[in-house]
């Protein structure tokens, strides 16, 4: 009996899974929560067949987008041949439609792509220095602020002229980062007293370090909810630029500008306003429900116990 192994009373702690690793994960978490809430699962589905038949526009449009089918012919309601119908100069709705996804989309996320970053940058620099360069900072956004952004944009683009898809990437995103600023500002500033980055300072590192180490990943979370939200406003805001005649010029197509073809037109060619009028609304609320779950799964003290 002496001679008895004892191998069984030691206890070996299972090492976690992969799976089990993962399930903590924002990006995993997230879409858990997609797909728990019908919502959530209509969302995704719509920005999923959005974004691929934006990719696709070339295999998938049926006729030229900016080529009138028969010159004189004049608008045309929807049809077999003509799904959305055709528009005041003989061109395909639909074609237009896939091709105008392309560019409003485009412009909507890199333009909150890039308000993101200059606004994460600038309000995290503002919130870890504190002080007086803090306060500097923080007065120069809120006079920004004060300026309408609409108003500013429009002033803007009369002065430019036409401007090309580059160009008005440049200009909504160099105007629509002073509320992620101010954002960003007030994580960064909470997390400048927080235990892990006063311990980095005890052990030495360099204050640039600090910022770039610790205190920007930590203030992502939050910037990140509101770069989703505004791709879904800066969708509205170029269609809307478009309608005024200020935004992407013809014969490129947008979402905007196929609605500002038939706004004097509205009651006998209704296709051409309620098509990309469906679209643009389908696609501002698909990305708030999202934004609305990203922002669950980055605060889980914010969701319902299961």
């Amino acid at each position: 009996m002496a001679d008895t192994p004892v191998v069984a009373s030691l206890a070996i702690p299972a090492l976690p899974t992969p799976a089990s690793s993962l399930s903590s994960t924002p990006f995993s978490r997230l879409l858990h929560l997609m797909w728990r809430e019908r919502s959530g699962r209509w969302a995704l589905l719509f920005l999923a067949l959005l974004v691929a038949a934006a990719l696709a526009a070339p295999w998938l449009a049926p006729f030229d987008p900016a080529r009138p089918l028969d010159p004189g012919a004049g608008a045309a309601g929807p049809s077999l041949s003509h799904w959305f119908g055709t528009d005041l100069t003989s061109r395909d709705v639909l074609s237009r439609m896939l091709y105008g996804s392309r560019v409003s989309l485009a412009v909507a996320a890199l333009a909150a792509l890039l308000a993101s970053i200059v606004g994460l940058l600038y309000g995290g620099v503002a919130g870890f220095a504190g002080g007086r360069t803090d306060g500097a900072m923080m007065r120069l956004i809120d006079a920004l602020l004060a300026i309408p952004r609409i108003l500013l944009l429009l002033t803007v683009l009369a002065l430019w002229g036409t401007v090309n898809v580059r160009a008005l990437i440049l200009l909504i995103g160099l105007t629509g980062w002073f509320s992620v600023a101010r954002l960003a500002r007030a994580e960064a500033s909470a997390l400048r007293e927080r235990e892990f980055v006063l311990a980095a300072r005890a052990l030495g590192a360099a204050p640039w370090r600090v910022f770039v180490r610790y205190v920007l990943p930590h203030a992502t979370g939050p910037v990140l909810v509101a770069a989703t939200i505004a791709i879904g406003q800066v969708v509205v805001l170029e269609a809307g630029l478009s309608y005024l005649g200020y935004g992407v010029p013809q014969p490129t197509p947008t979402w905007g500008n196929i609605i500002r073809d038939g706004r004097e037109t509205i009651a006998s060619t209704w296709w051409l306003t309620v098509f990309p009028g469906l679209a643009l609304v389908g696609t501002a609320l698909a990305v708030n429900t999202v934004a609305d779950r990203l922002r669950a799964a980055l605060n889980p003290r914010q969701l319902h116990a299961p």
